[in-house]
């Protein structure tokens, strides 16, 4: 166990959790896409696995301000 890797993925959980929250009402699929990102890296699918996150944090990136909008009004 590294407890300076669980303090740091922890911190981002907390700081991504209203965003999470959200993210259903812009991004319906989002459990979805998750699931498969989960399988690929069960499966040891890098390649496949790595196109899939990049995709996430796209569709994220776009969508940024909109979830700030929404995470500040809830």
């Amino acid at each position: 166990k590294n407890p300076e890797l669980d303090w740091a993925i922890g911190n981002a959980a907390a700081r991504l959790g209203p965003y999470r929250r959200i993210e259903a009402m812009f991004l319906p699929d989002a459990s979805t896409e998750l699931s498969r990102i989960e399988a690929l890296a069960r499966a040891g699918s890098w390649e496949a696995m790595s196109h899939l996150v990049q995709h996430y944090h796209d569709r994220r990136h776009r969508l940024a301000p909109q979830l700030a909008h929404a995470a500040r009004e809830k």
